[in-house]
């Protein structure tokens, strides 16, 4: 039996989702799967993507972490960030995972690989 593919979260994730398209007030059940899907073993993040979350600044050095903890435990990194191989200025997350042959997805990805979907129910 194939195990279940585990999911490793960036900051950047967690603050374009809280900021644009699943900000908590909208969309609570992109949180509450997020915490389900944790509490199933499938979904985590790393301490210091959290130190991230909680300083502010995001140019910390998790993003190697990420890849590093994702490549010897087999996850997906979860990240928005888009590949630029070429670029000069900064390395980007998508990039280091290709380079180290670890796996990566969108949020988007994720949620549909954990079967996620959101329902329109009228409150009040």
């Amino acid at each position: 039996m194939k195990a279940a593919r585990i999911y490793l979260v960036d900051s950047d994730d967690f603050i374009t989702a809280k900021n644009l398209y699943y900000s908590f007030d909208i969309c609570p059940g992109f949180w509450r799967s997020v915490v389900h899907h944790h509490q199933a073993g499938r979904v985590f993040s790393i301490d210091r993507v959290r130190g991230e979350l909680l300083a502010g600044p995001f140019a910390t050095g998790a993003d190697g972490w990420l890849v590093a903890y994702a490549r010897v435990h087999g996850a997906t990194v979860v990240t928005n960030e888009q590949s630029a191989p070429e670029s000069r200025k900064e390395i980007k997350l998508p990039d280091v995972c290709d380079r180290f042959g670890v796996l990566r997805a969108n949020t988007f990805a994720m949620l549909r690989a954990l079967h996620v979907q959101f329902d329109w129910g009228r409150a009040g």
